[in-house]
């Protein structure tokens, strides 16, 4: 198996901790040494999260049922992704 760095293994994780980032937001300083931060609803940052979970799980079956040799399999994944990305598009809020 060749090296594959880690930045391969951990983007989705870190598009979608972006993506919840962004519906976190500092609260005034009041002198306190730490930041305080709080969770606000916004919804782009929750369908940016879902994309990214839902392409780690497409990614991840689309490359398994290509390991395994299954190229029908691999196929419908791959255009159910379409499908999928479509809806997910369809779905985005303005911001």
């Amino acid at each position: 198996m060749p090296p594959v760095p880690y930045q391969v293994y951990s983007g989705v994780a870190h598009a979608e901790l972006w993506g919840l980032w962004r519906g976190i937001t500092e609260l005034p300083a009041d002198g306190h040494p730490h930041r305080p931060y709080k969770i606000v609803n916004h919804p782009l940052a929750i369908h940016t999260a879902a994309k990214a979970a839902v392409g780690a799980v497409v990614i991840t079956a689309a490359r398994a049922a290509n390991y395994l040799g299954s190229v029908e399999q691999h196929k419908r994944i791959l255009q159910w992704a379409k499908e999928a990305d479509t809806v997910m598009d369809a779905l985005r809020p303005s911001s």
